[in-house]
C-alpha cells in the first residue's frame, strides 16, 4: 500500500492546453474528414473521433497525427509557454540564430560607416 505524502505541495501552474480540441479546430477548419484522416493512419474513425474528446494525447501518438495531418502540434503546444522555457542552450538552430543575428549587427555598422564616408566626400 502507498502512502500520500505530507510533504509535497500540489502544481499550481498553468493548465495545458486541450489537445482534442486543437485538433477539432484543425480538422473544421481545413474542411477534413476523419474518415480520411483514419484511413491514412490505419485506424477506425471512431478512434479519431475519441482524439477529440481527449485533453491530452500520448506524445507518439501526437508525433504521428503531426506527420499525418501536415501540422506541427507540438509547437503549438510549446509556444503556450512562457517565453523564458527557450530552447536547449545546444540547439543547432538556436546557435546559428545567435552567429546571424552578429553577423547581421556587423553588417548594419559596414552599413552605417559607409554612410559616413559618403557623407563626408559630398
Amino acid at each position: 500500500m502507498s502512502r500520500t505524502s505530507t510533504k509535497r505541495t500540489p502544481f499550481n501552474g498553468a493548465k495545458p492546453p486541450h489537445v482534442g480540441e486543437m485538433l477539432r479546430k484543425y480538422v473544421k477548419d481545413h474542411r477534413l474528414y476523419q474518415s480520411g484522416w483514419a484511413r491514412m493512419q490505419g485506424m477506425k474513425p471512431s478512434t479519431i473521433a475519441g482524439f477529440f474528446k481527449k485533453p491530452v494525447l500520448p506524445l507518439g501518438t501526437l508525433y504521428d497525427v503531426c506527420q499525418i495531418l501536415k501540422y506541427n502540434f507540438i509547437r503549438e503546444i510549446a509556444d503556450t509557454l512562457p517565453a523564458e522555457f527557450g530552447p536547449h542552450a545546444s540547439n543547432e538552430l538556436t546557435t546559428r540564430v545567435q552567429e546571424l543575428e552578429k553577423e547581421n549587427e556587423k553588417l548594419k555598422n559596414d552599413i552605417a560607416l559607409l554612410k559616413e564616408v559618403i557623407a563626408m566626400k559630398s
